[in-house]
């Protein structure tokens, strides 16, 4: 069997959310290029597990976690770790709106909670674990992919048809533009990319 190659041949990537949407994209797309990837999911199970199938091989490691609760970023850290032996990619990609009705306190206290636990608290934790362990290994990038106006299936009939239709390219973003993007990042090709803010949007919006 001839060993993988690519850009990221004999880098380990790891995707938060990586069983649908941006992250299958991203997933999939590391994957191509050589890399092994290591696809975290929340409770999608058979579609993770599908996601997996596909890829097939000794570089697809799957890794279960909520990162809307407080110890899940450690938990699925770790467990990432355990699957891949180290990481030198990490992608953070996971996040959801968790419903938060304002007419039951008690619920909307633990929505808003678990929302900023997994939008904010989570990527942060995986960043402050990865420039730790990168630190130590001696190199490693990271990134945060968007989830607004990105053609996922999240996004899927919340578009205003008049709302795309006025888009410059008169369409919203696939996310395999957003996963192309991440992959060549990930590779190392343009290093001094750090710190930057790299929109994906059609010209939507012009910096």
């Amino acid at each position: 069997m001839t060993a993988p190659t690519g850009p990221l041949h004999e880098r380990v990537v790891v995707v938060t959310g990586g069983s649908r949407g941006i992250g299958a994209a991203v997933v999939r797309t590391a994957h191509r290029d050589g890399a092994t990837v290591v696809l975290h999911y929340g409770s999608a199970d058979a579609v993770a597990r599908a996601v997996a199938d596909e890829l097939g091989g000794e570089r697809s490691h799957l890794v279960r976690g909520d990162l809307a609760e407080p110890s899940g970023p450690d938990a699925t850290w770790s467990a990432a770790l355990d699957a891949a032996g180290r990481v030198d990619v990490l992608v953070n990609n996971a996040g959801a709106w968790i419903a938060s009705p304002v007419h039951d306190r008690p619920a909307w206290s633990t929505g808003w909670q678990r929302n900023l636990t997994l939008n904010l608290t989570a990527p942060a934790e995986l960043c402050r674990l990865a420039i730790q362990h990168f630190r130590a290994a001696g190199g490693g990038s990271s990134s945060n992919s968007p989830a607004g106006r990105v053609g996922t299936d999240l996004a899927a009939g919340e578009l205003d048809p008049a709302l795309v239709a006025s888009l410059p390219l008169r369409e919203v973003t696939p996310p395999q533009d957003v996963a192309e993007v991440i992959a060549f990042l990930a590779s190392g090709r343009a290093r001094h990319t750090t710190g930057a803010t790299i929109d994906i949007t059609g010209a939507d919006y012009v910096r």
